[in-house]
C-alpha cells in the first residue's frame, strides 16, 4: 500500500523473503544467502520489483495525488491521481488481518469515474505446500546457518491481466452507465 502513496517506501530481507521470526539484529550470528544466490521468483522478490516500478512509474509520470478510502475493514482502495492529464491508477488492498470473507454485506462498491482501461497486475500470497508446516521445514535455517524465509509460501504474480480473467475484480456497470468494482 505505501508504494501507491506518494512516500519513501523500503524493505527489509527478512521481510520480502517470508522469514517467519523477528530477528535479534543485536545478537544474530547467522547471515542472509547472497544476493546472487536467491531465487528471485520465490517469495516476494517478483511482487517487491512489480511494486517498485509502480512506485517509481506513478511519481515519474506525474500521479502527484493521493486518496486513500476505507472499503471494510480488510480493504483498501489507493488512488494516485495525474491532475495534469487527469487519469488515475486504483490500488484495491485486501490486507488481511481477518480472514478473508467477500460477501455482499461487507462489500461496497467502488464507483469509477472514467473507463478502467487495464489491471496492470494482480499479486497474490499463497501457500504452496500446506504439508510442509511442520516445524521441520518452518526453521530450515538453522540447518544452514542462514537466515532464509518460508520456502512453502509465494507471492504469485499475474502482470497486464485480462478483465475476464481477473480472479480480485468483477467489472460492472450501474444504471447510469458507470463501471464499477
Amino acid at each position: 500500500m505505501c508504494a501507491a502513496t506518494c512516500c519513501a517506501t523500503g524493505t527489509v530481507r527478512g521481510y520480502d523473503e517470508f522469514y517467519p521470526k523477528h530477528i535479534d539484529v543485536v545478537n544474530e550470528t547467522r547471515l542472509y544467502r547472497k544476493w546472487s544466490e536467491n531465487n528471485f521468483e520465490e517469495a516476494m522478490f517478483k511482487a517487491r520489483r512489480i511494486i517498485n516500478e509502480l512506485h517509481y512509474n506513478l511519481w515519474n509520470d506525474g500521479f502527484t495525488q493521493t486518496f486513500v478510502d476505507q472499503i471494510n475493514e480488510d480493504i483498501t482502495a489507493i488512488t494516485r491521481h495525474n491532475p495534469t492529464n487527469n487519469e488515475s491508477i486504483l490500488l484495491i488492498a485486501n490486507t488481511c488481518f481477518s480472514t478473508f470473507k467477500w460477501t455482499p454485506t461487507n462489500y461496497k462498491a467502488i464507483l469509477i469515474d472514467g473507463k478502467i482501461e487495464k489491471i496492470l497486475f494482480e499479486l497474490k500470497t499463497v501457500e504452496k505446500d500446506i504439508l510442509s508446516k511442520n516445524s521441520e521445514n518452518l526453521d530450515i535455517s538453522s540447518k544452514n546457518n542462514l537466515l532464509t524465509g518460508l520456502p512453502n509460501f509465494v507471492v504469485e504474480c499475474y502482470e497486464n491481466v485480462e478483465f475476464n480473467s481477473s480472479d480480485a475484480i468483477e467489472i460492472n456497470l450501474n444504471e447510469n452507465g458507470k463501471q464499477y468494482i
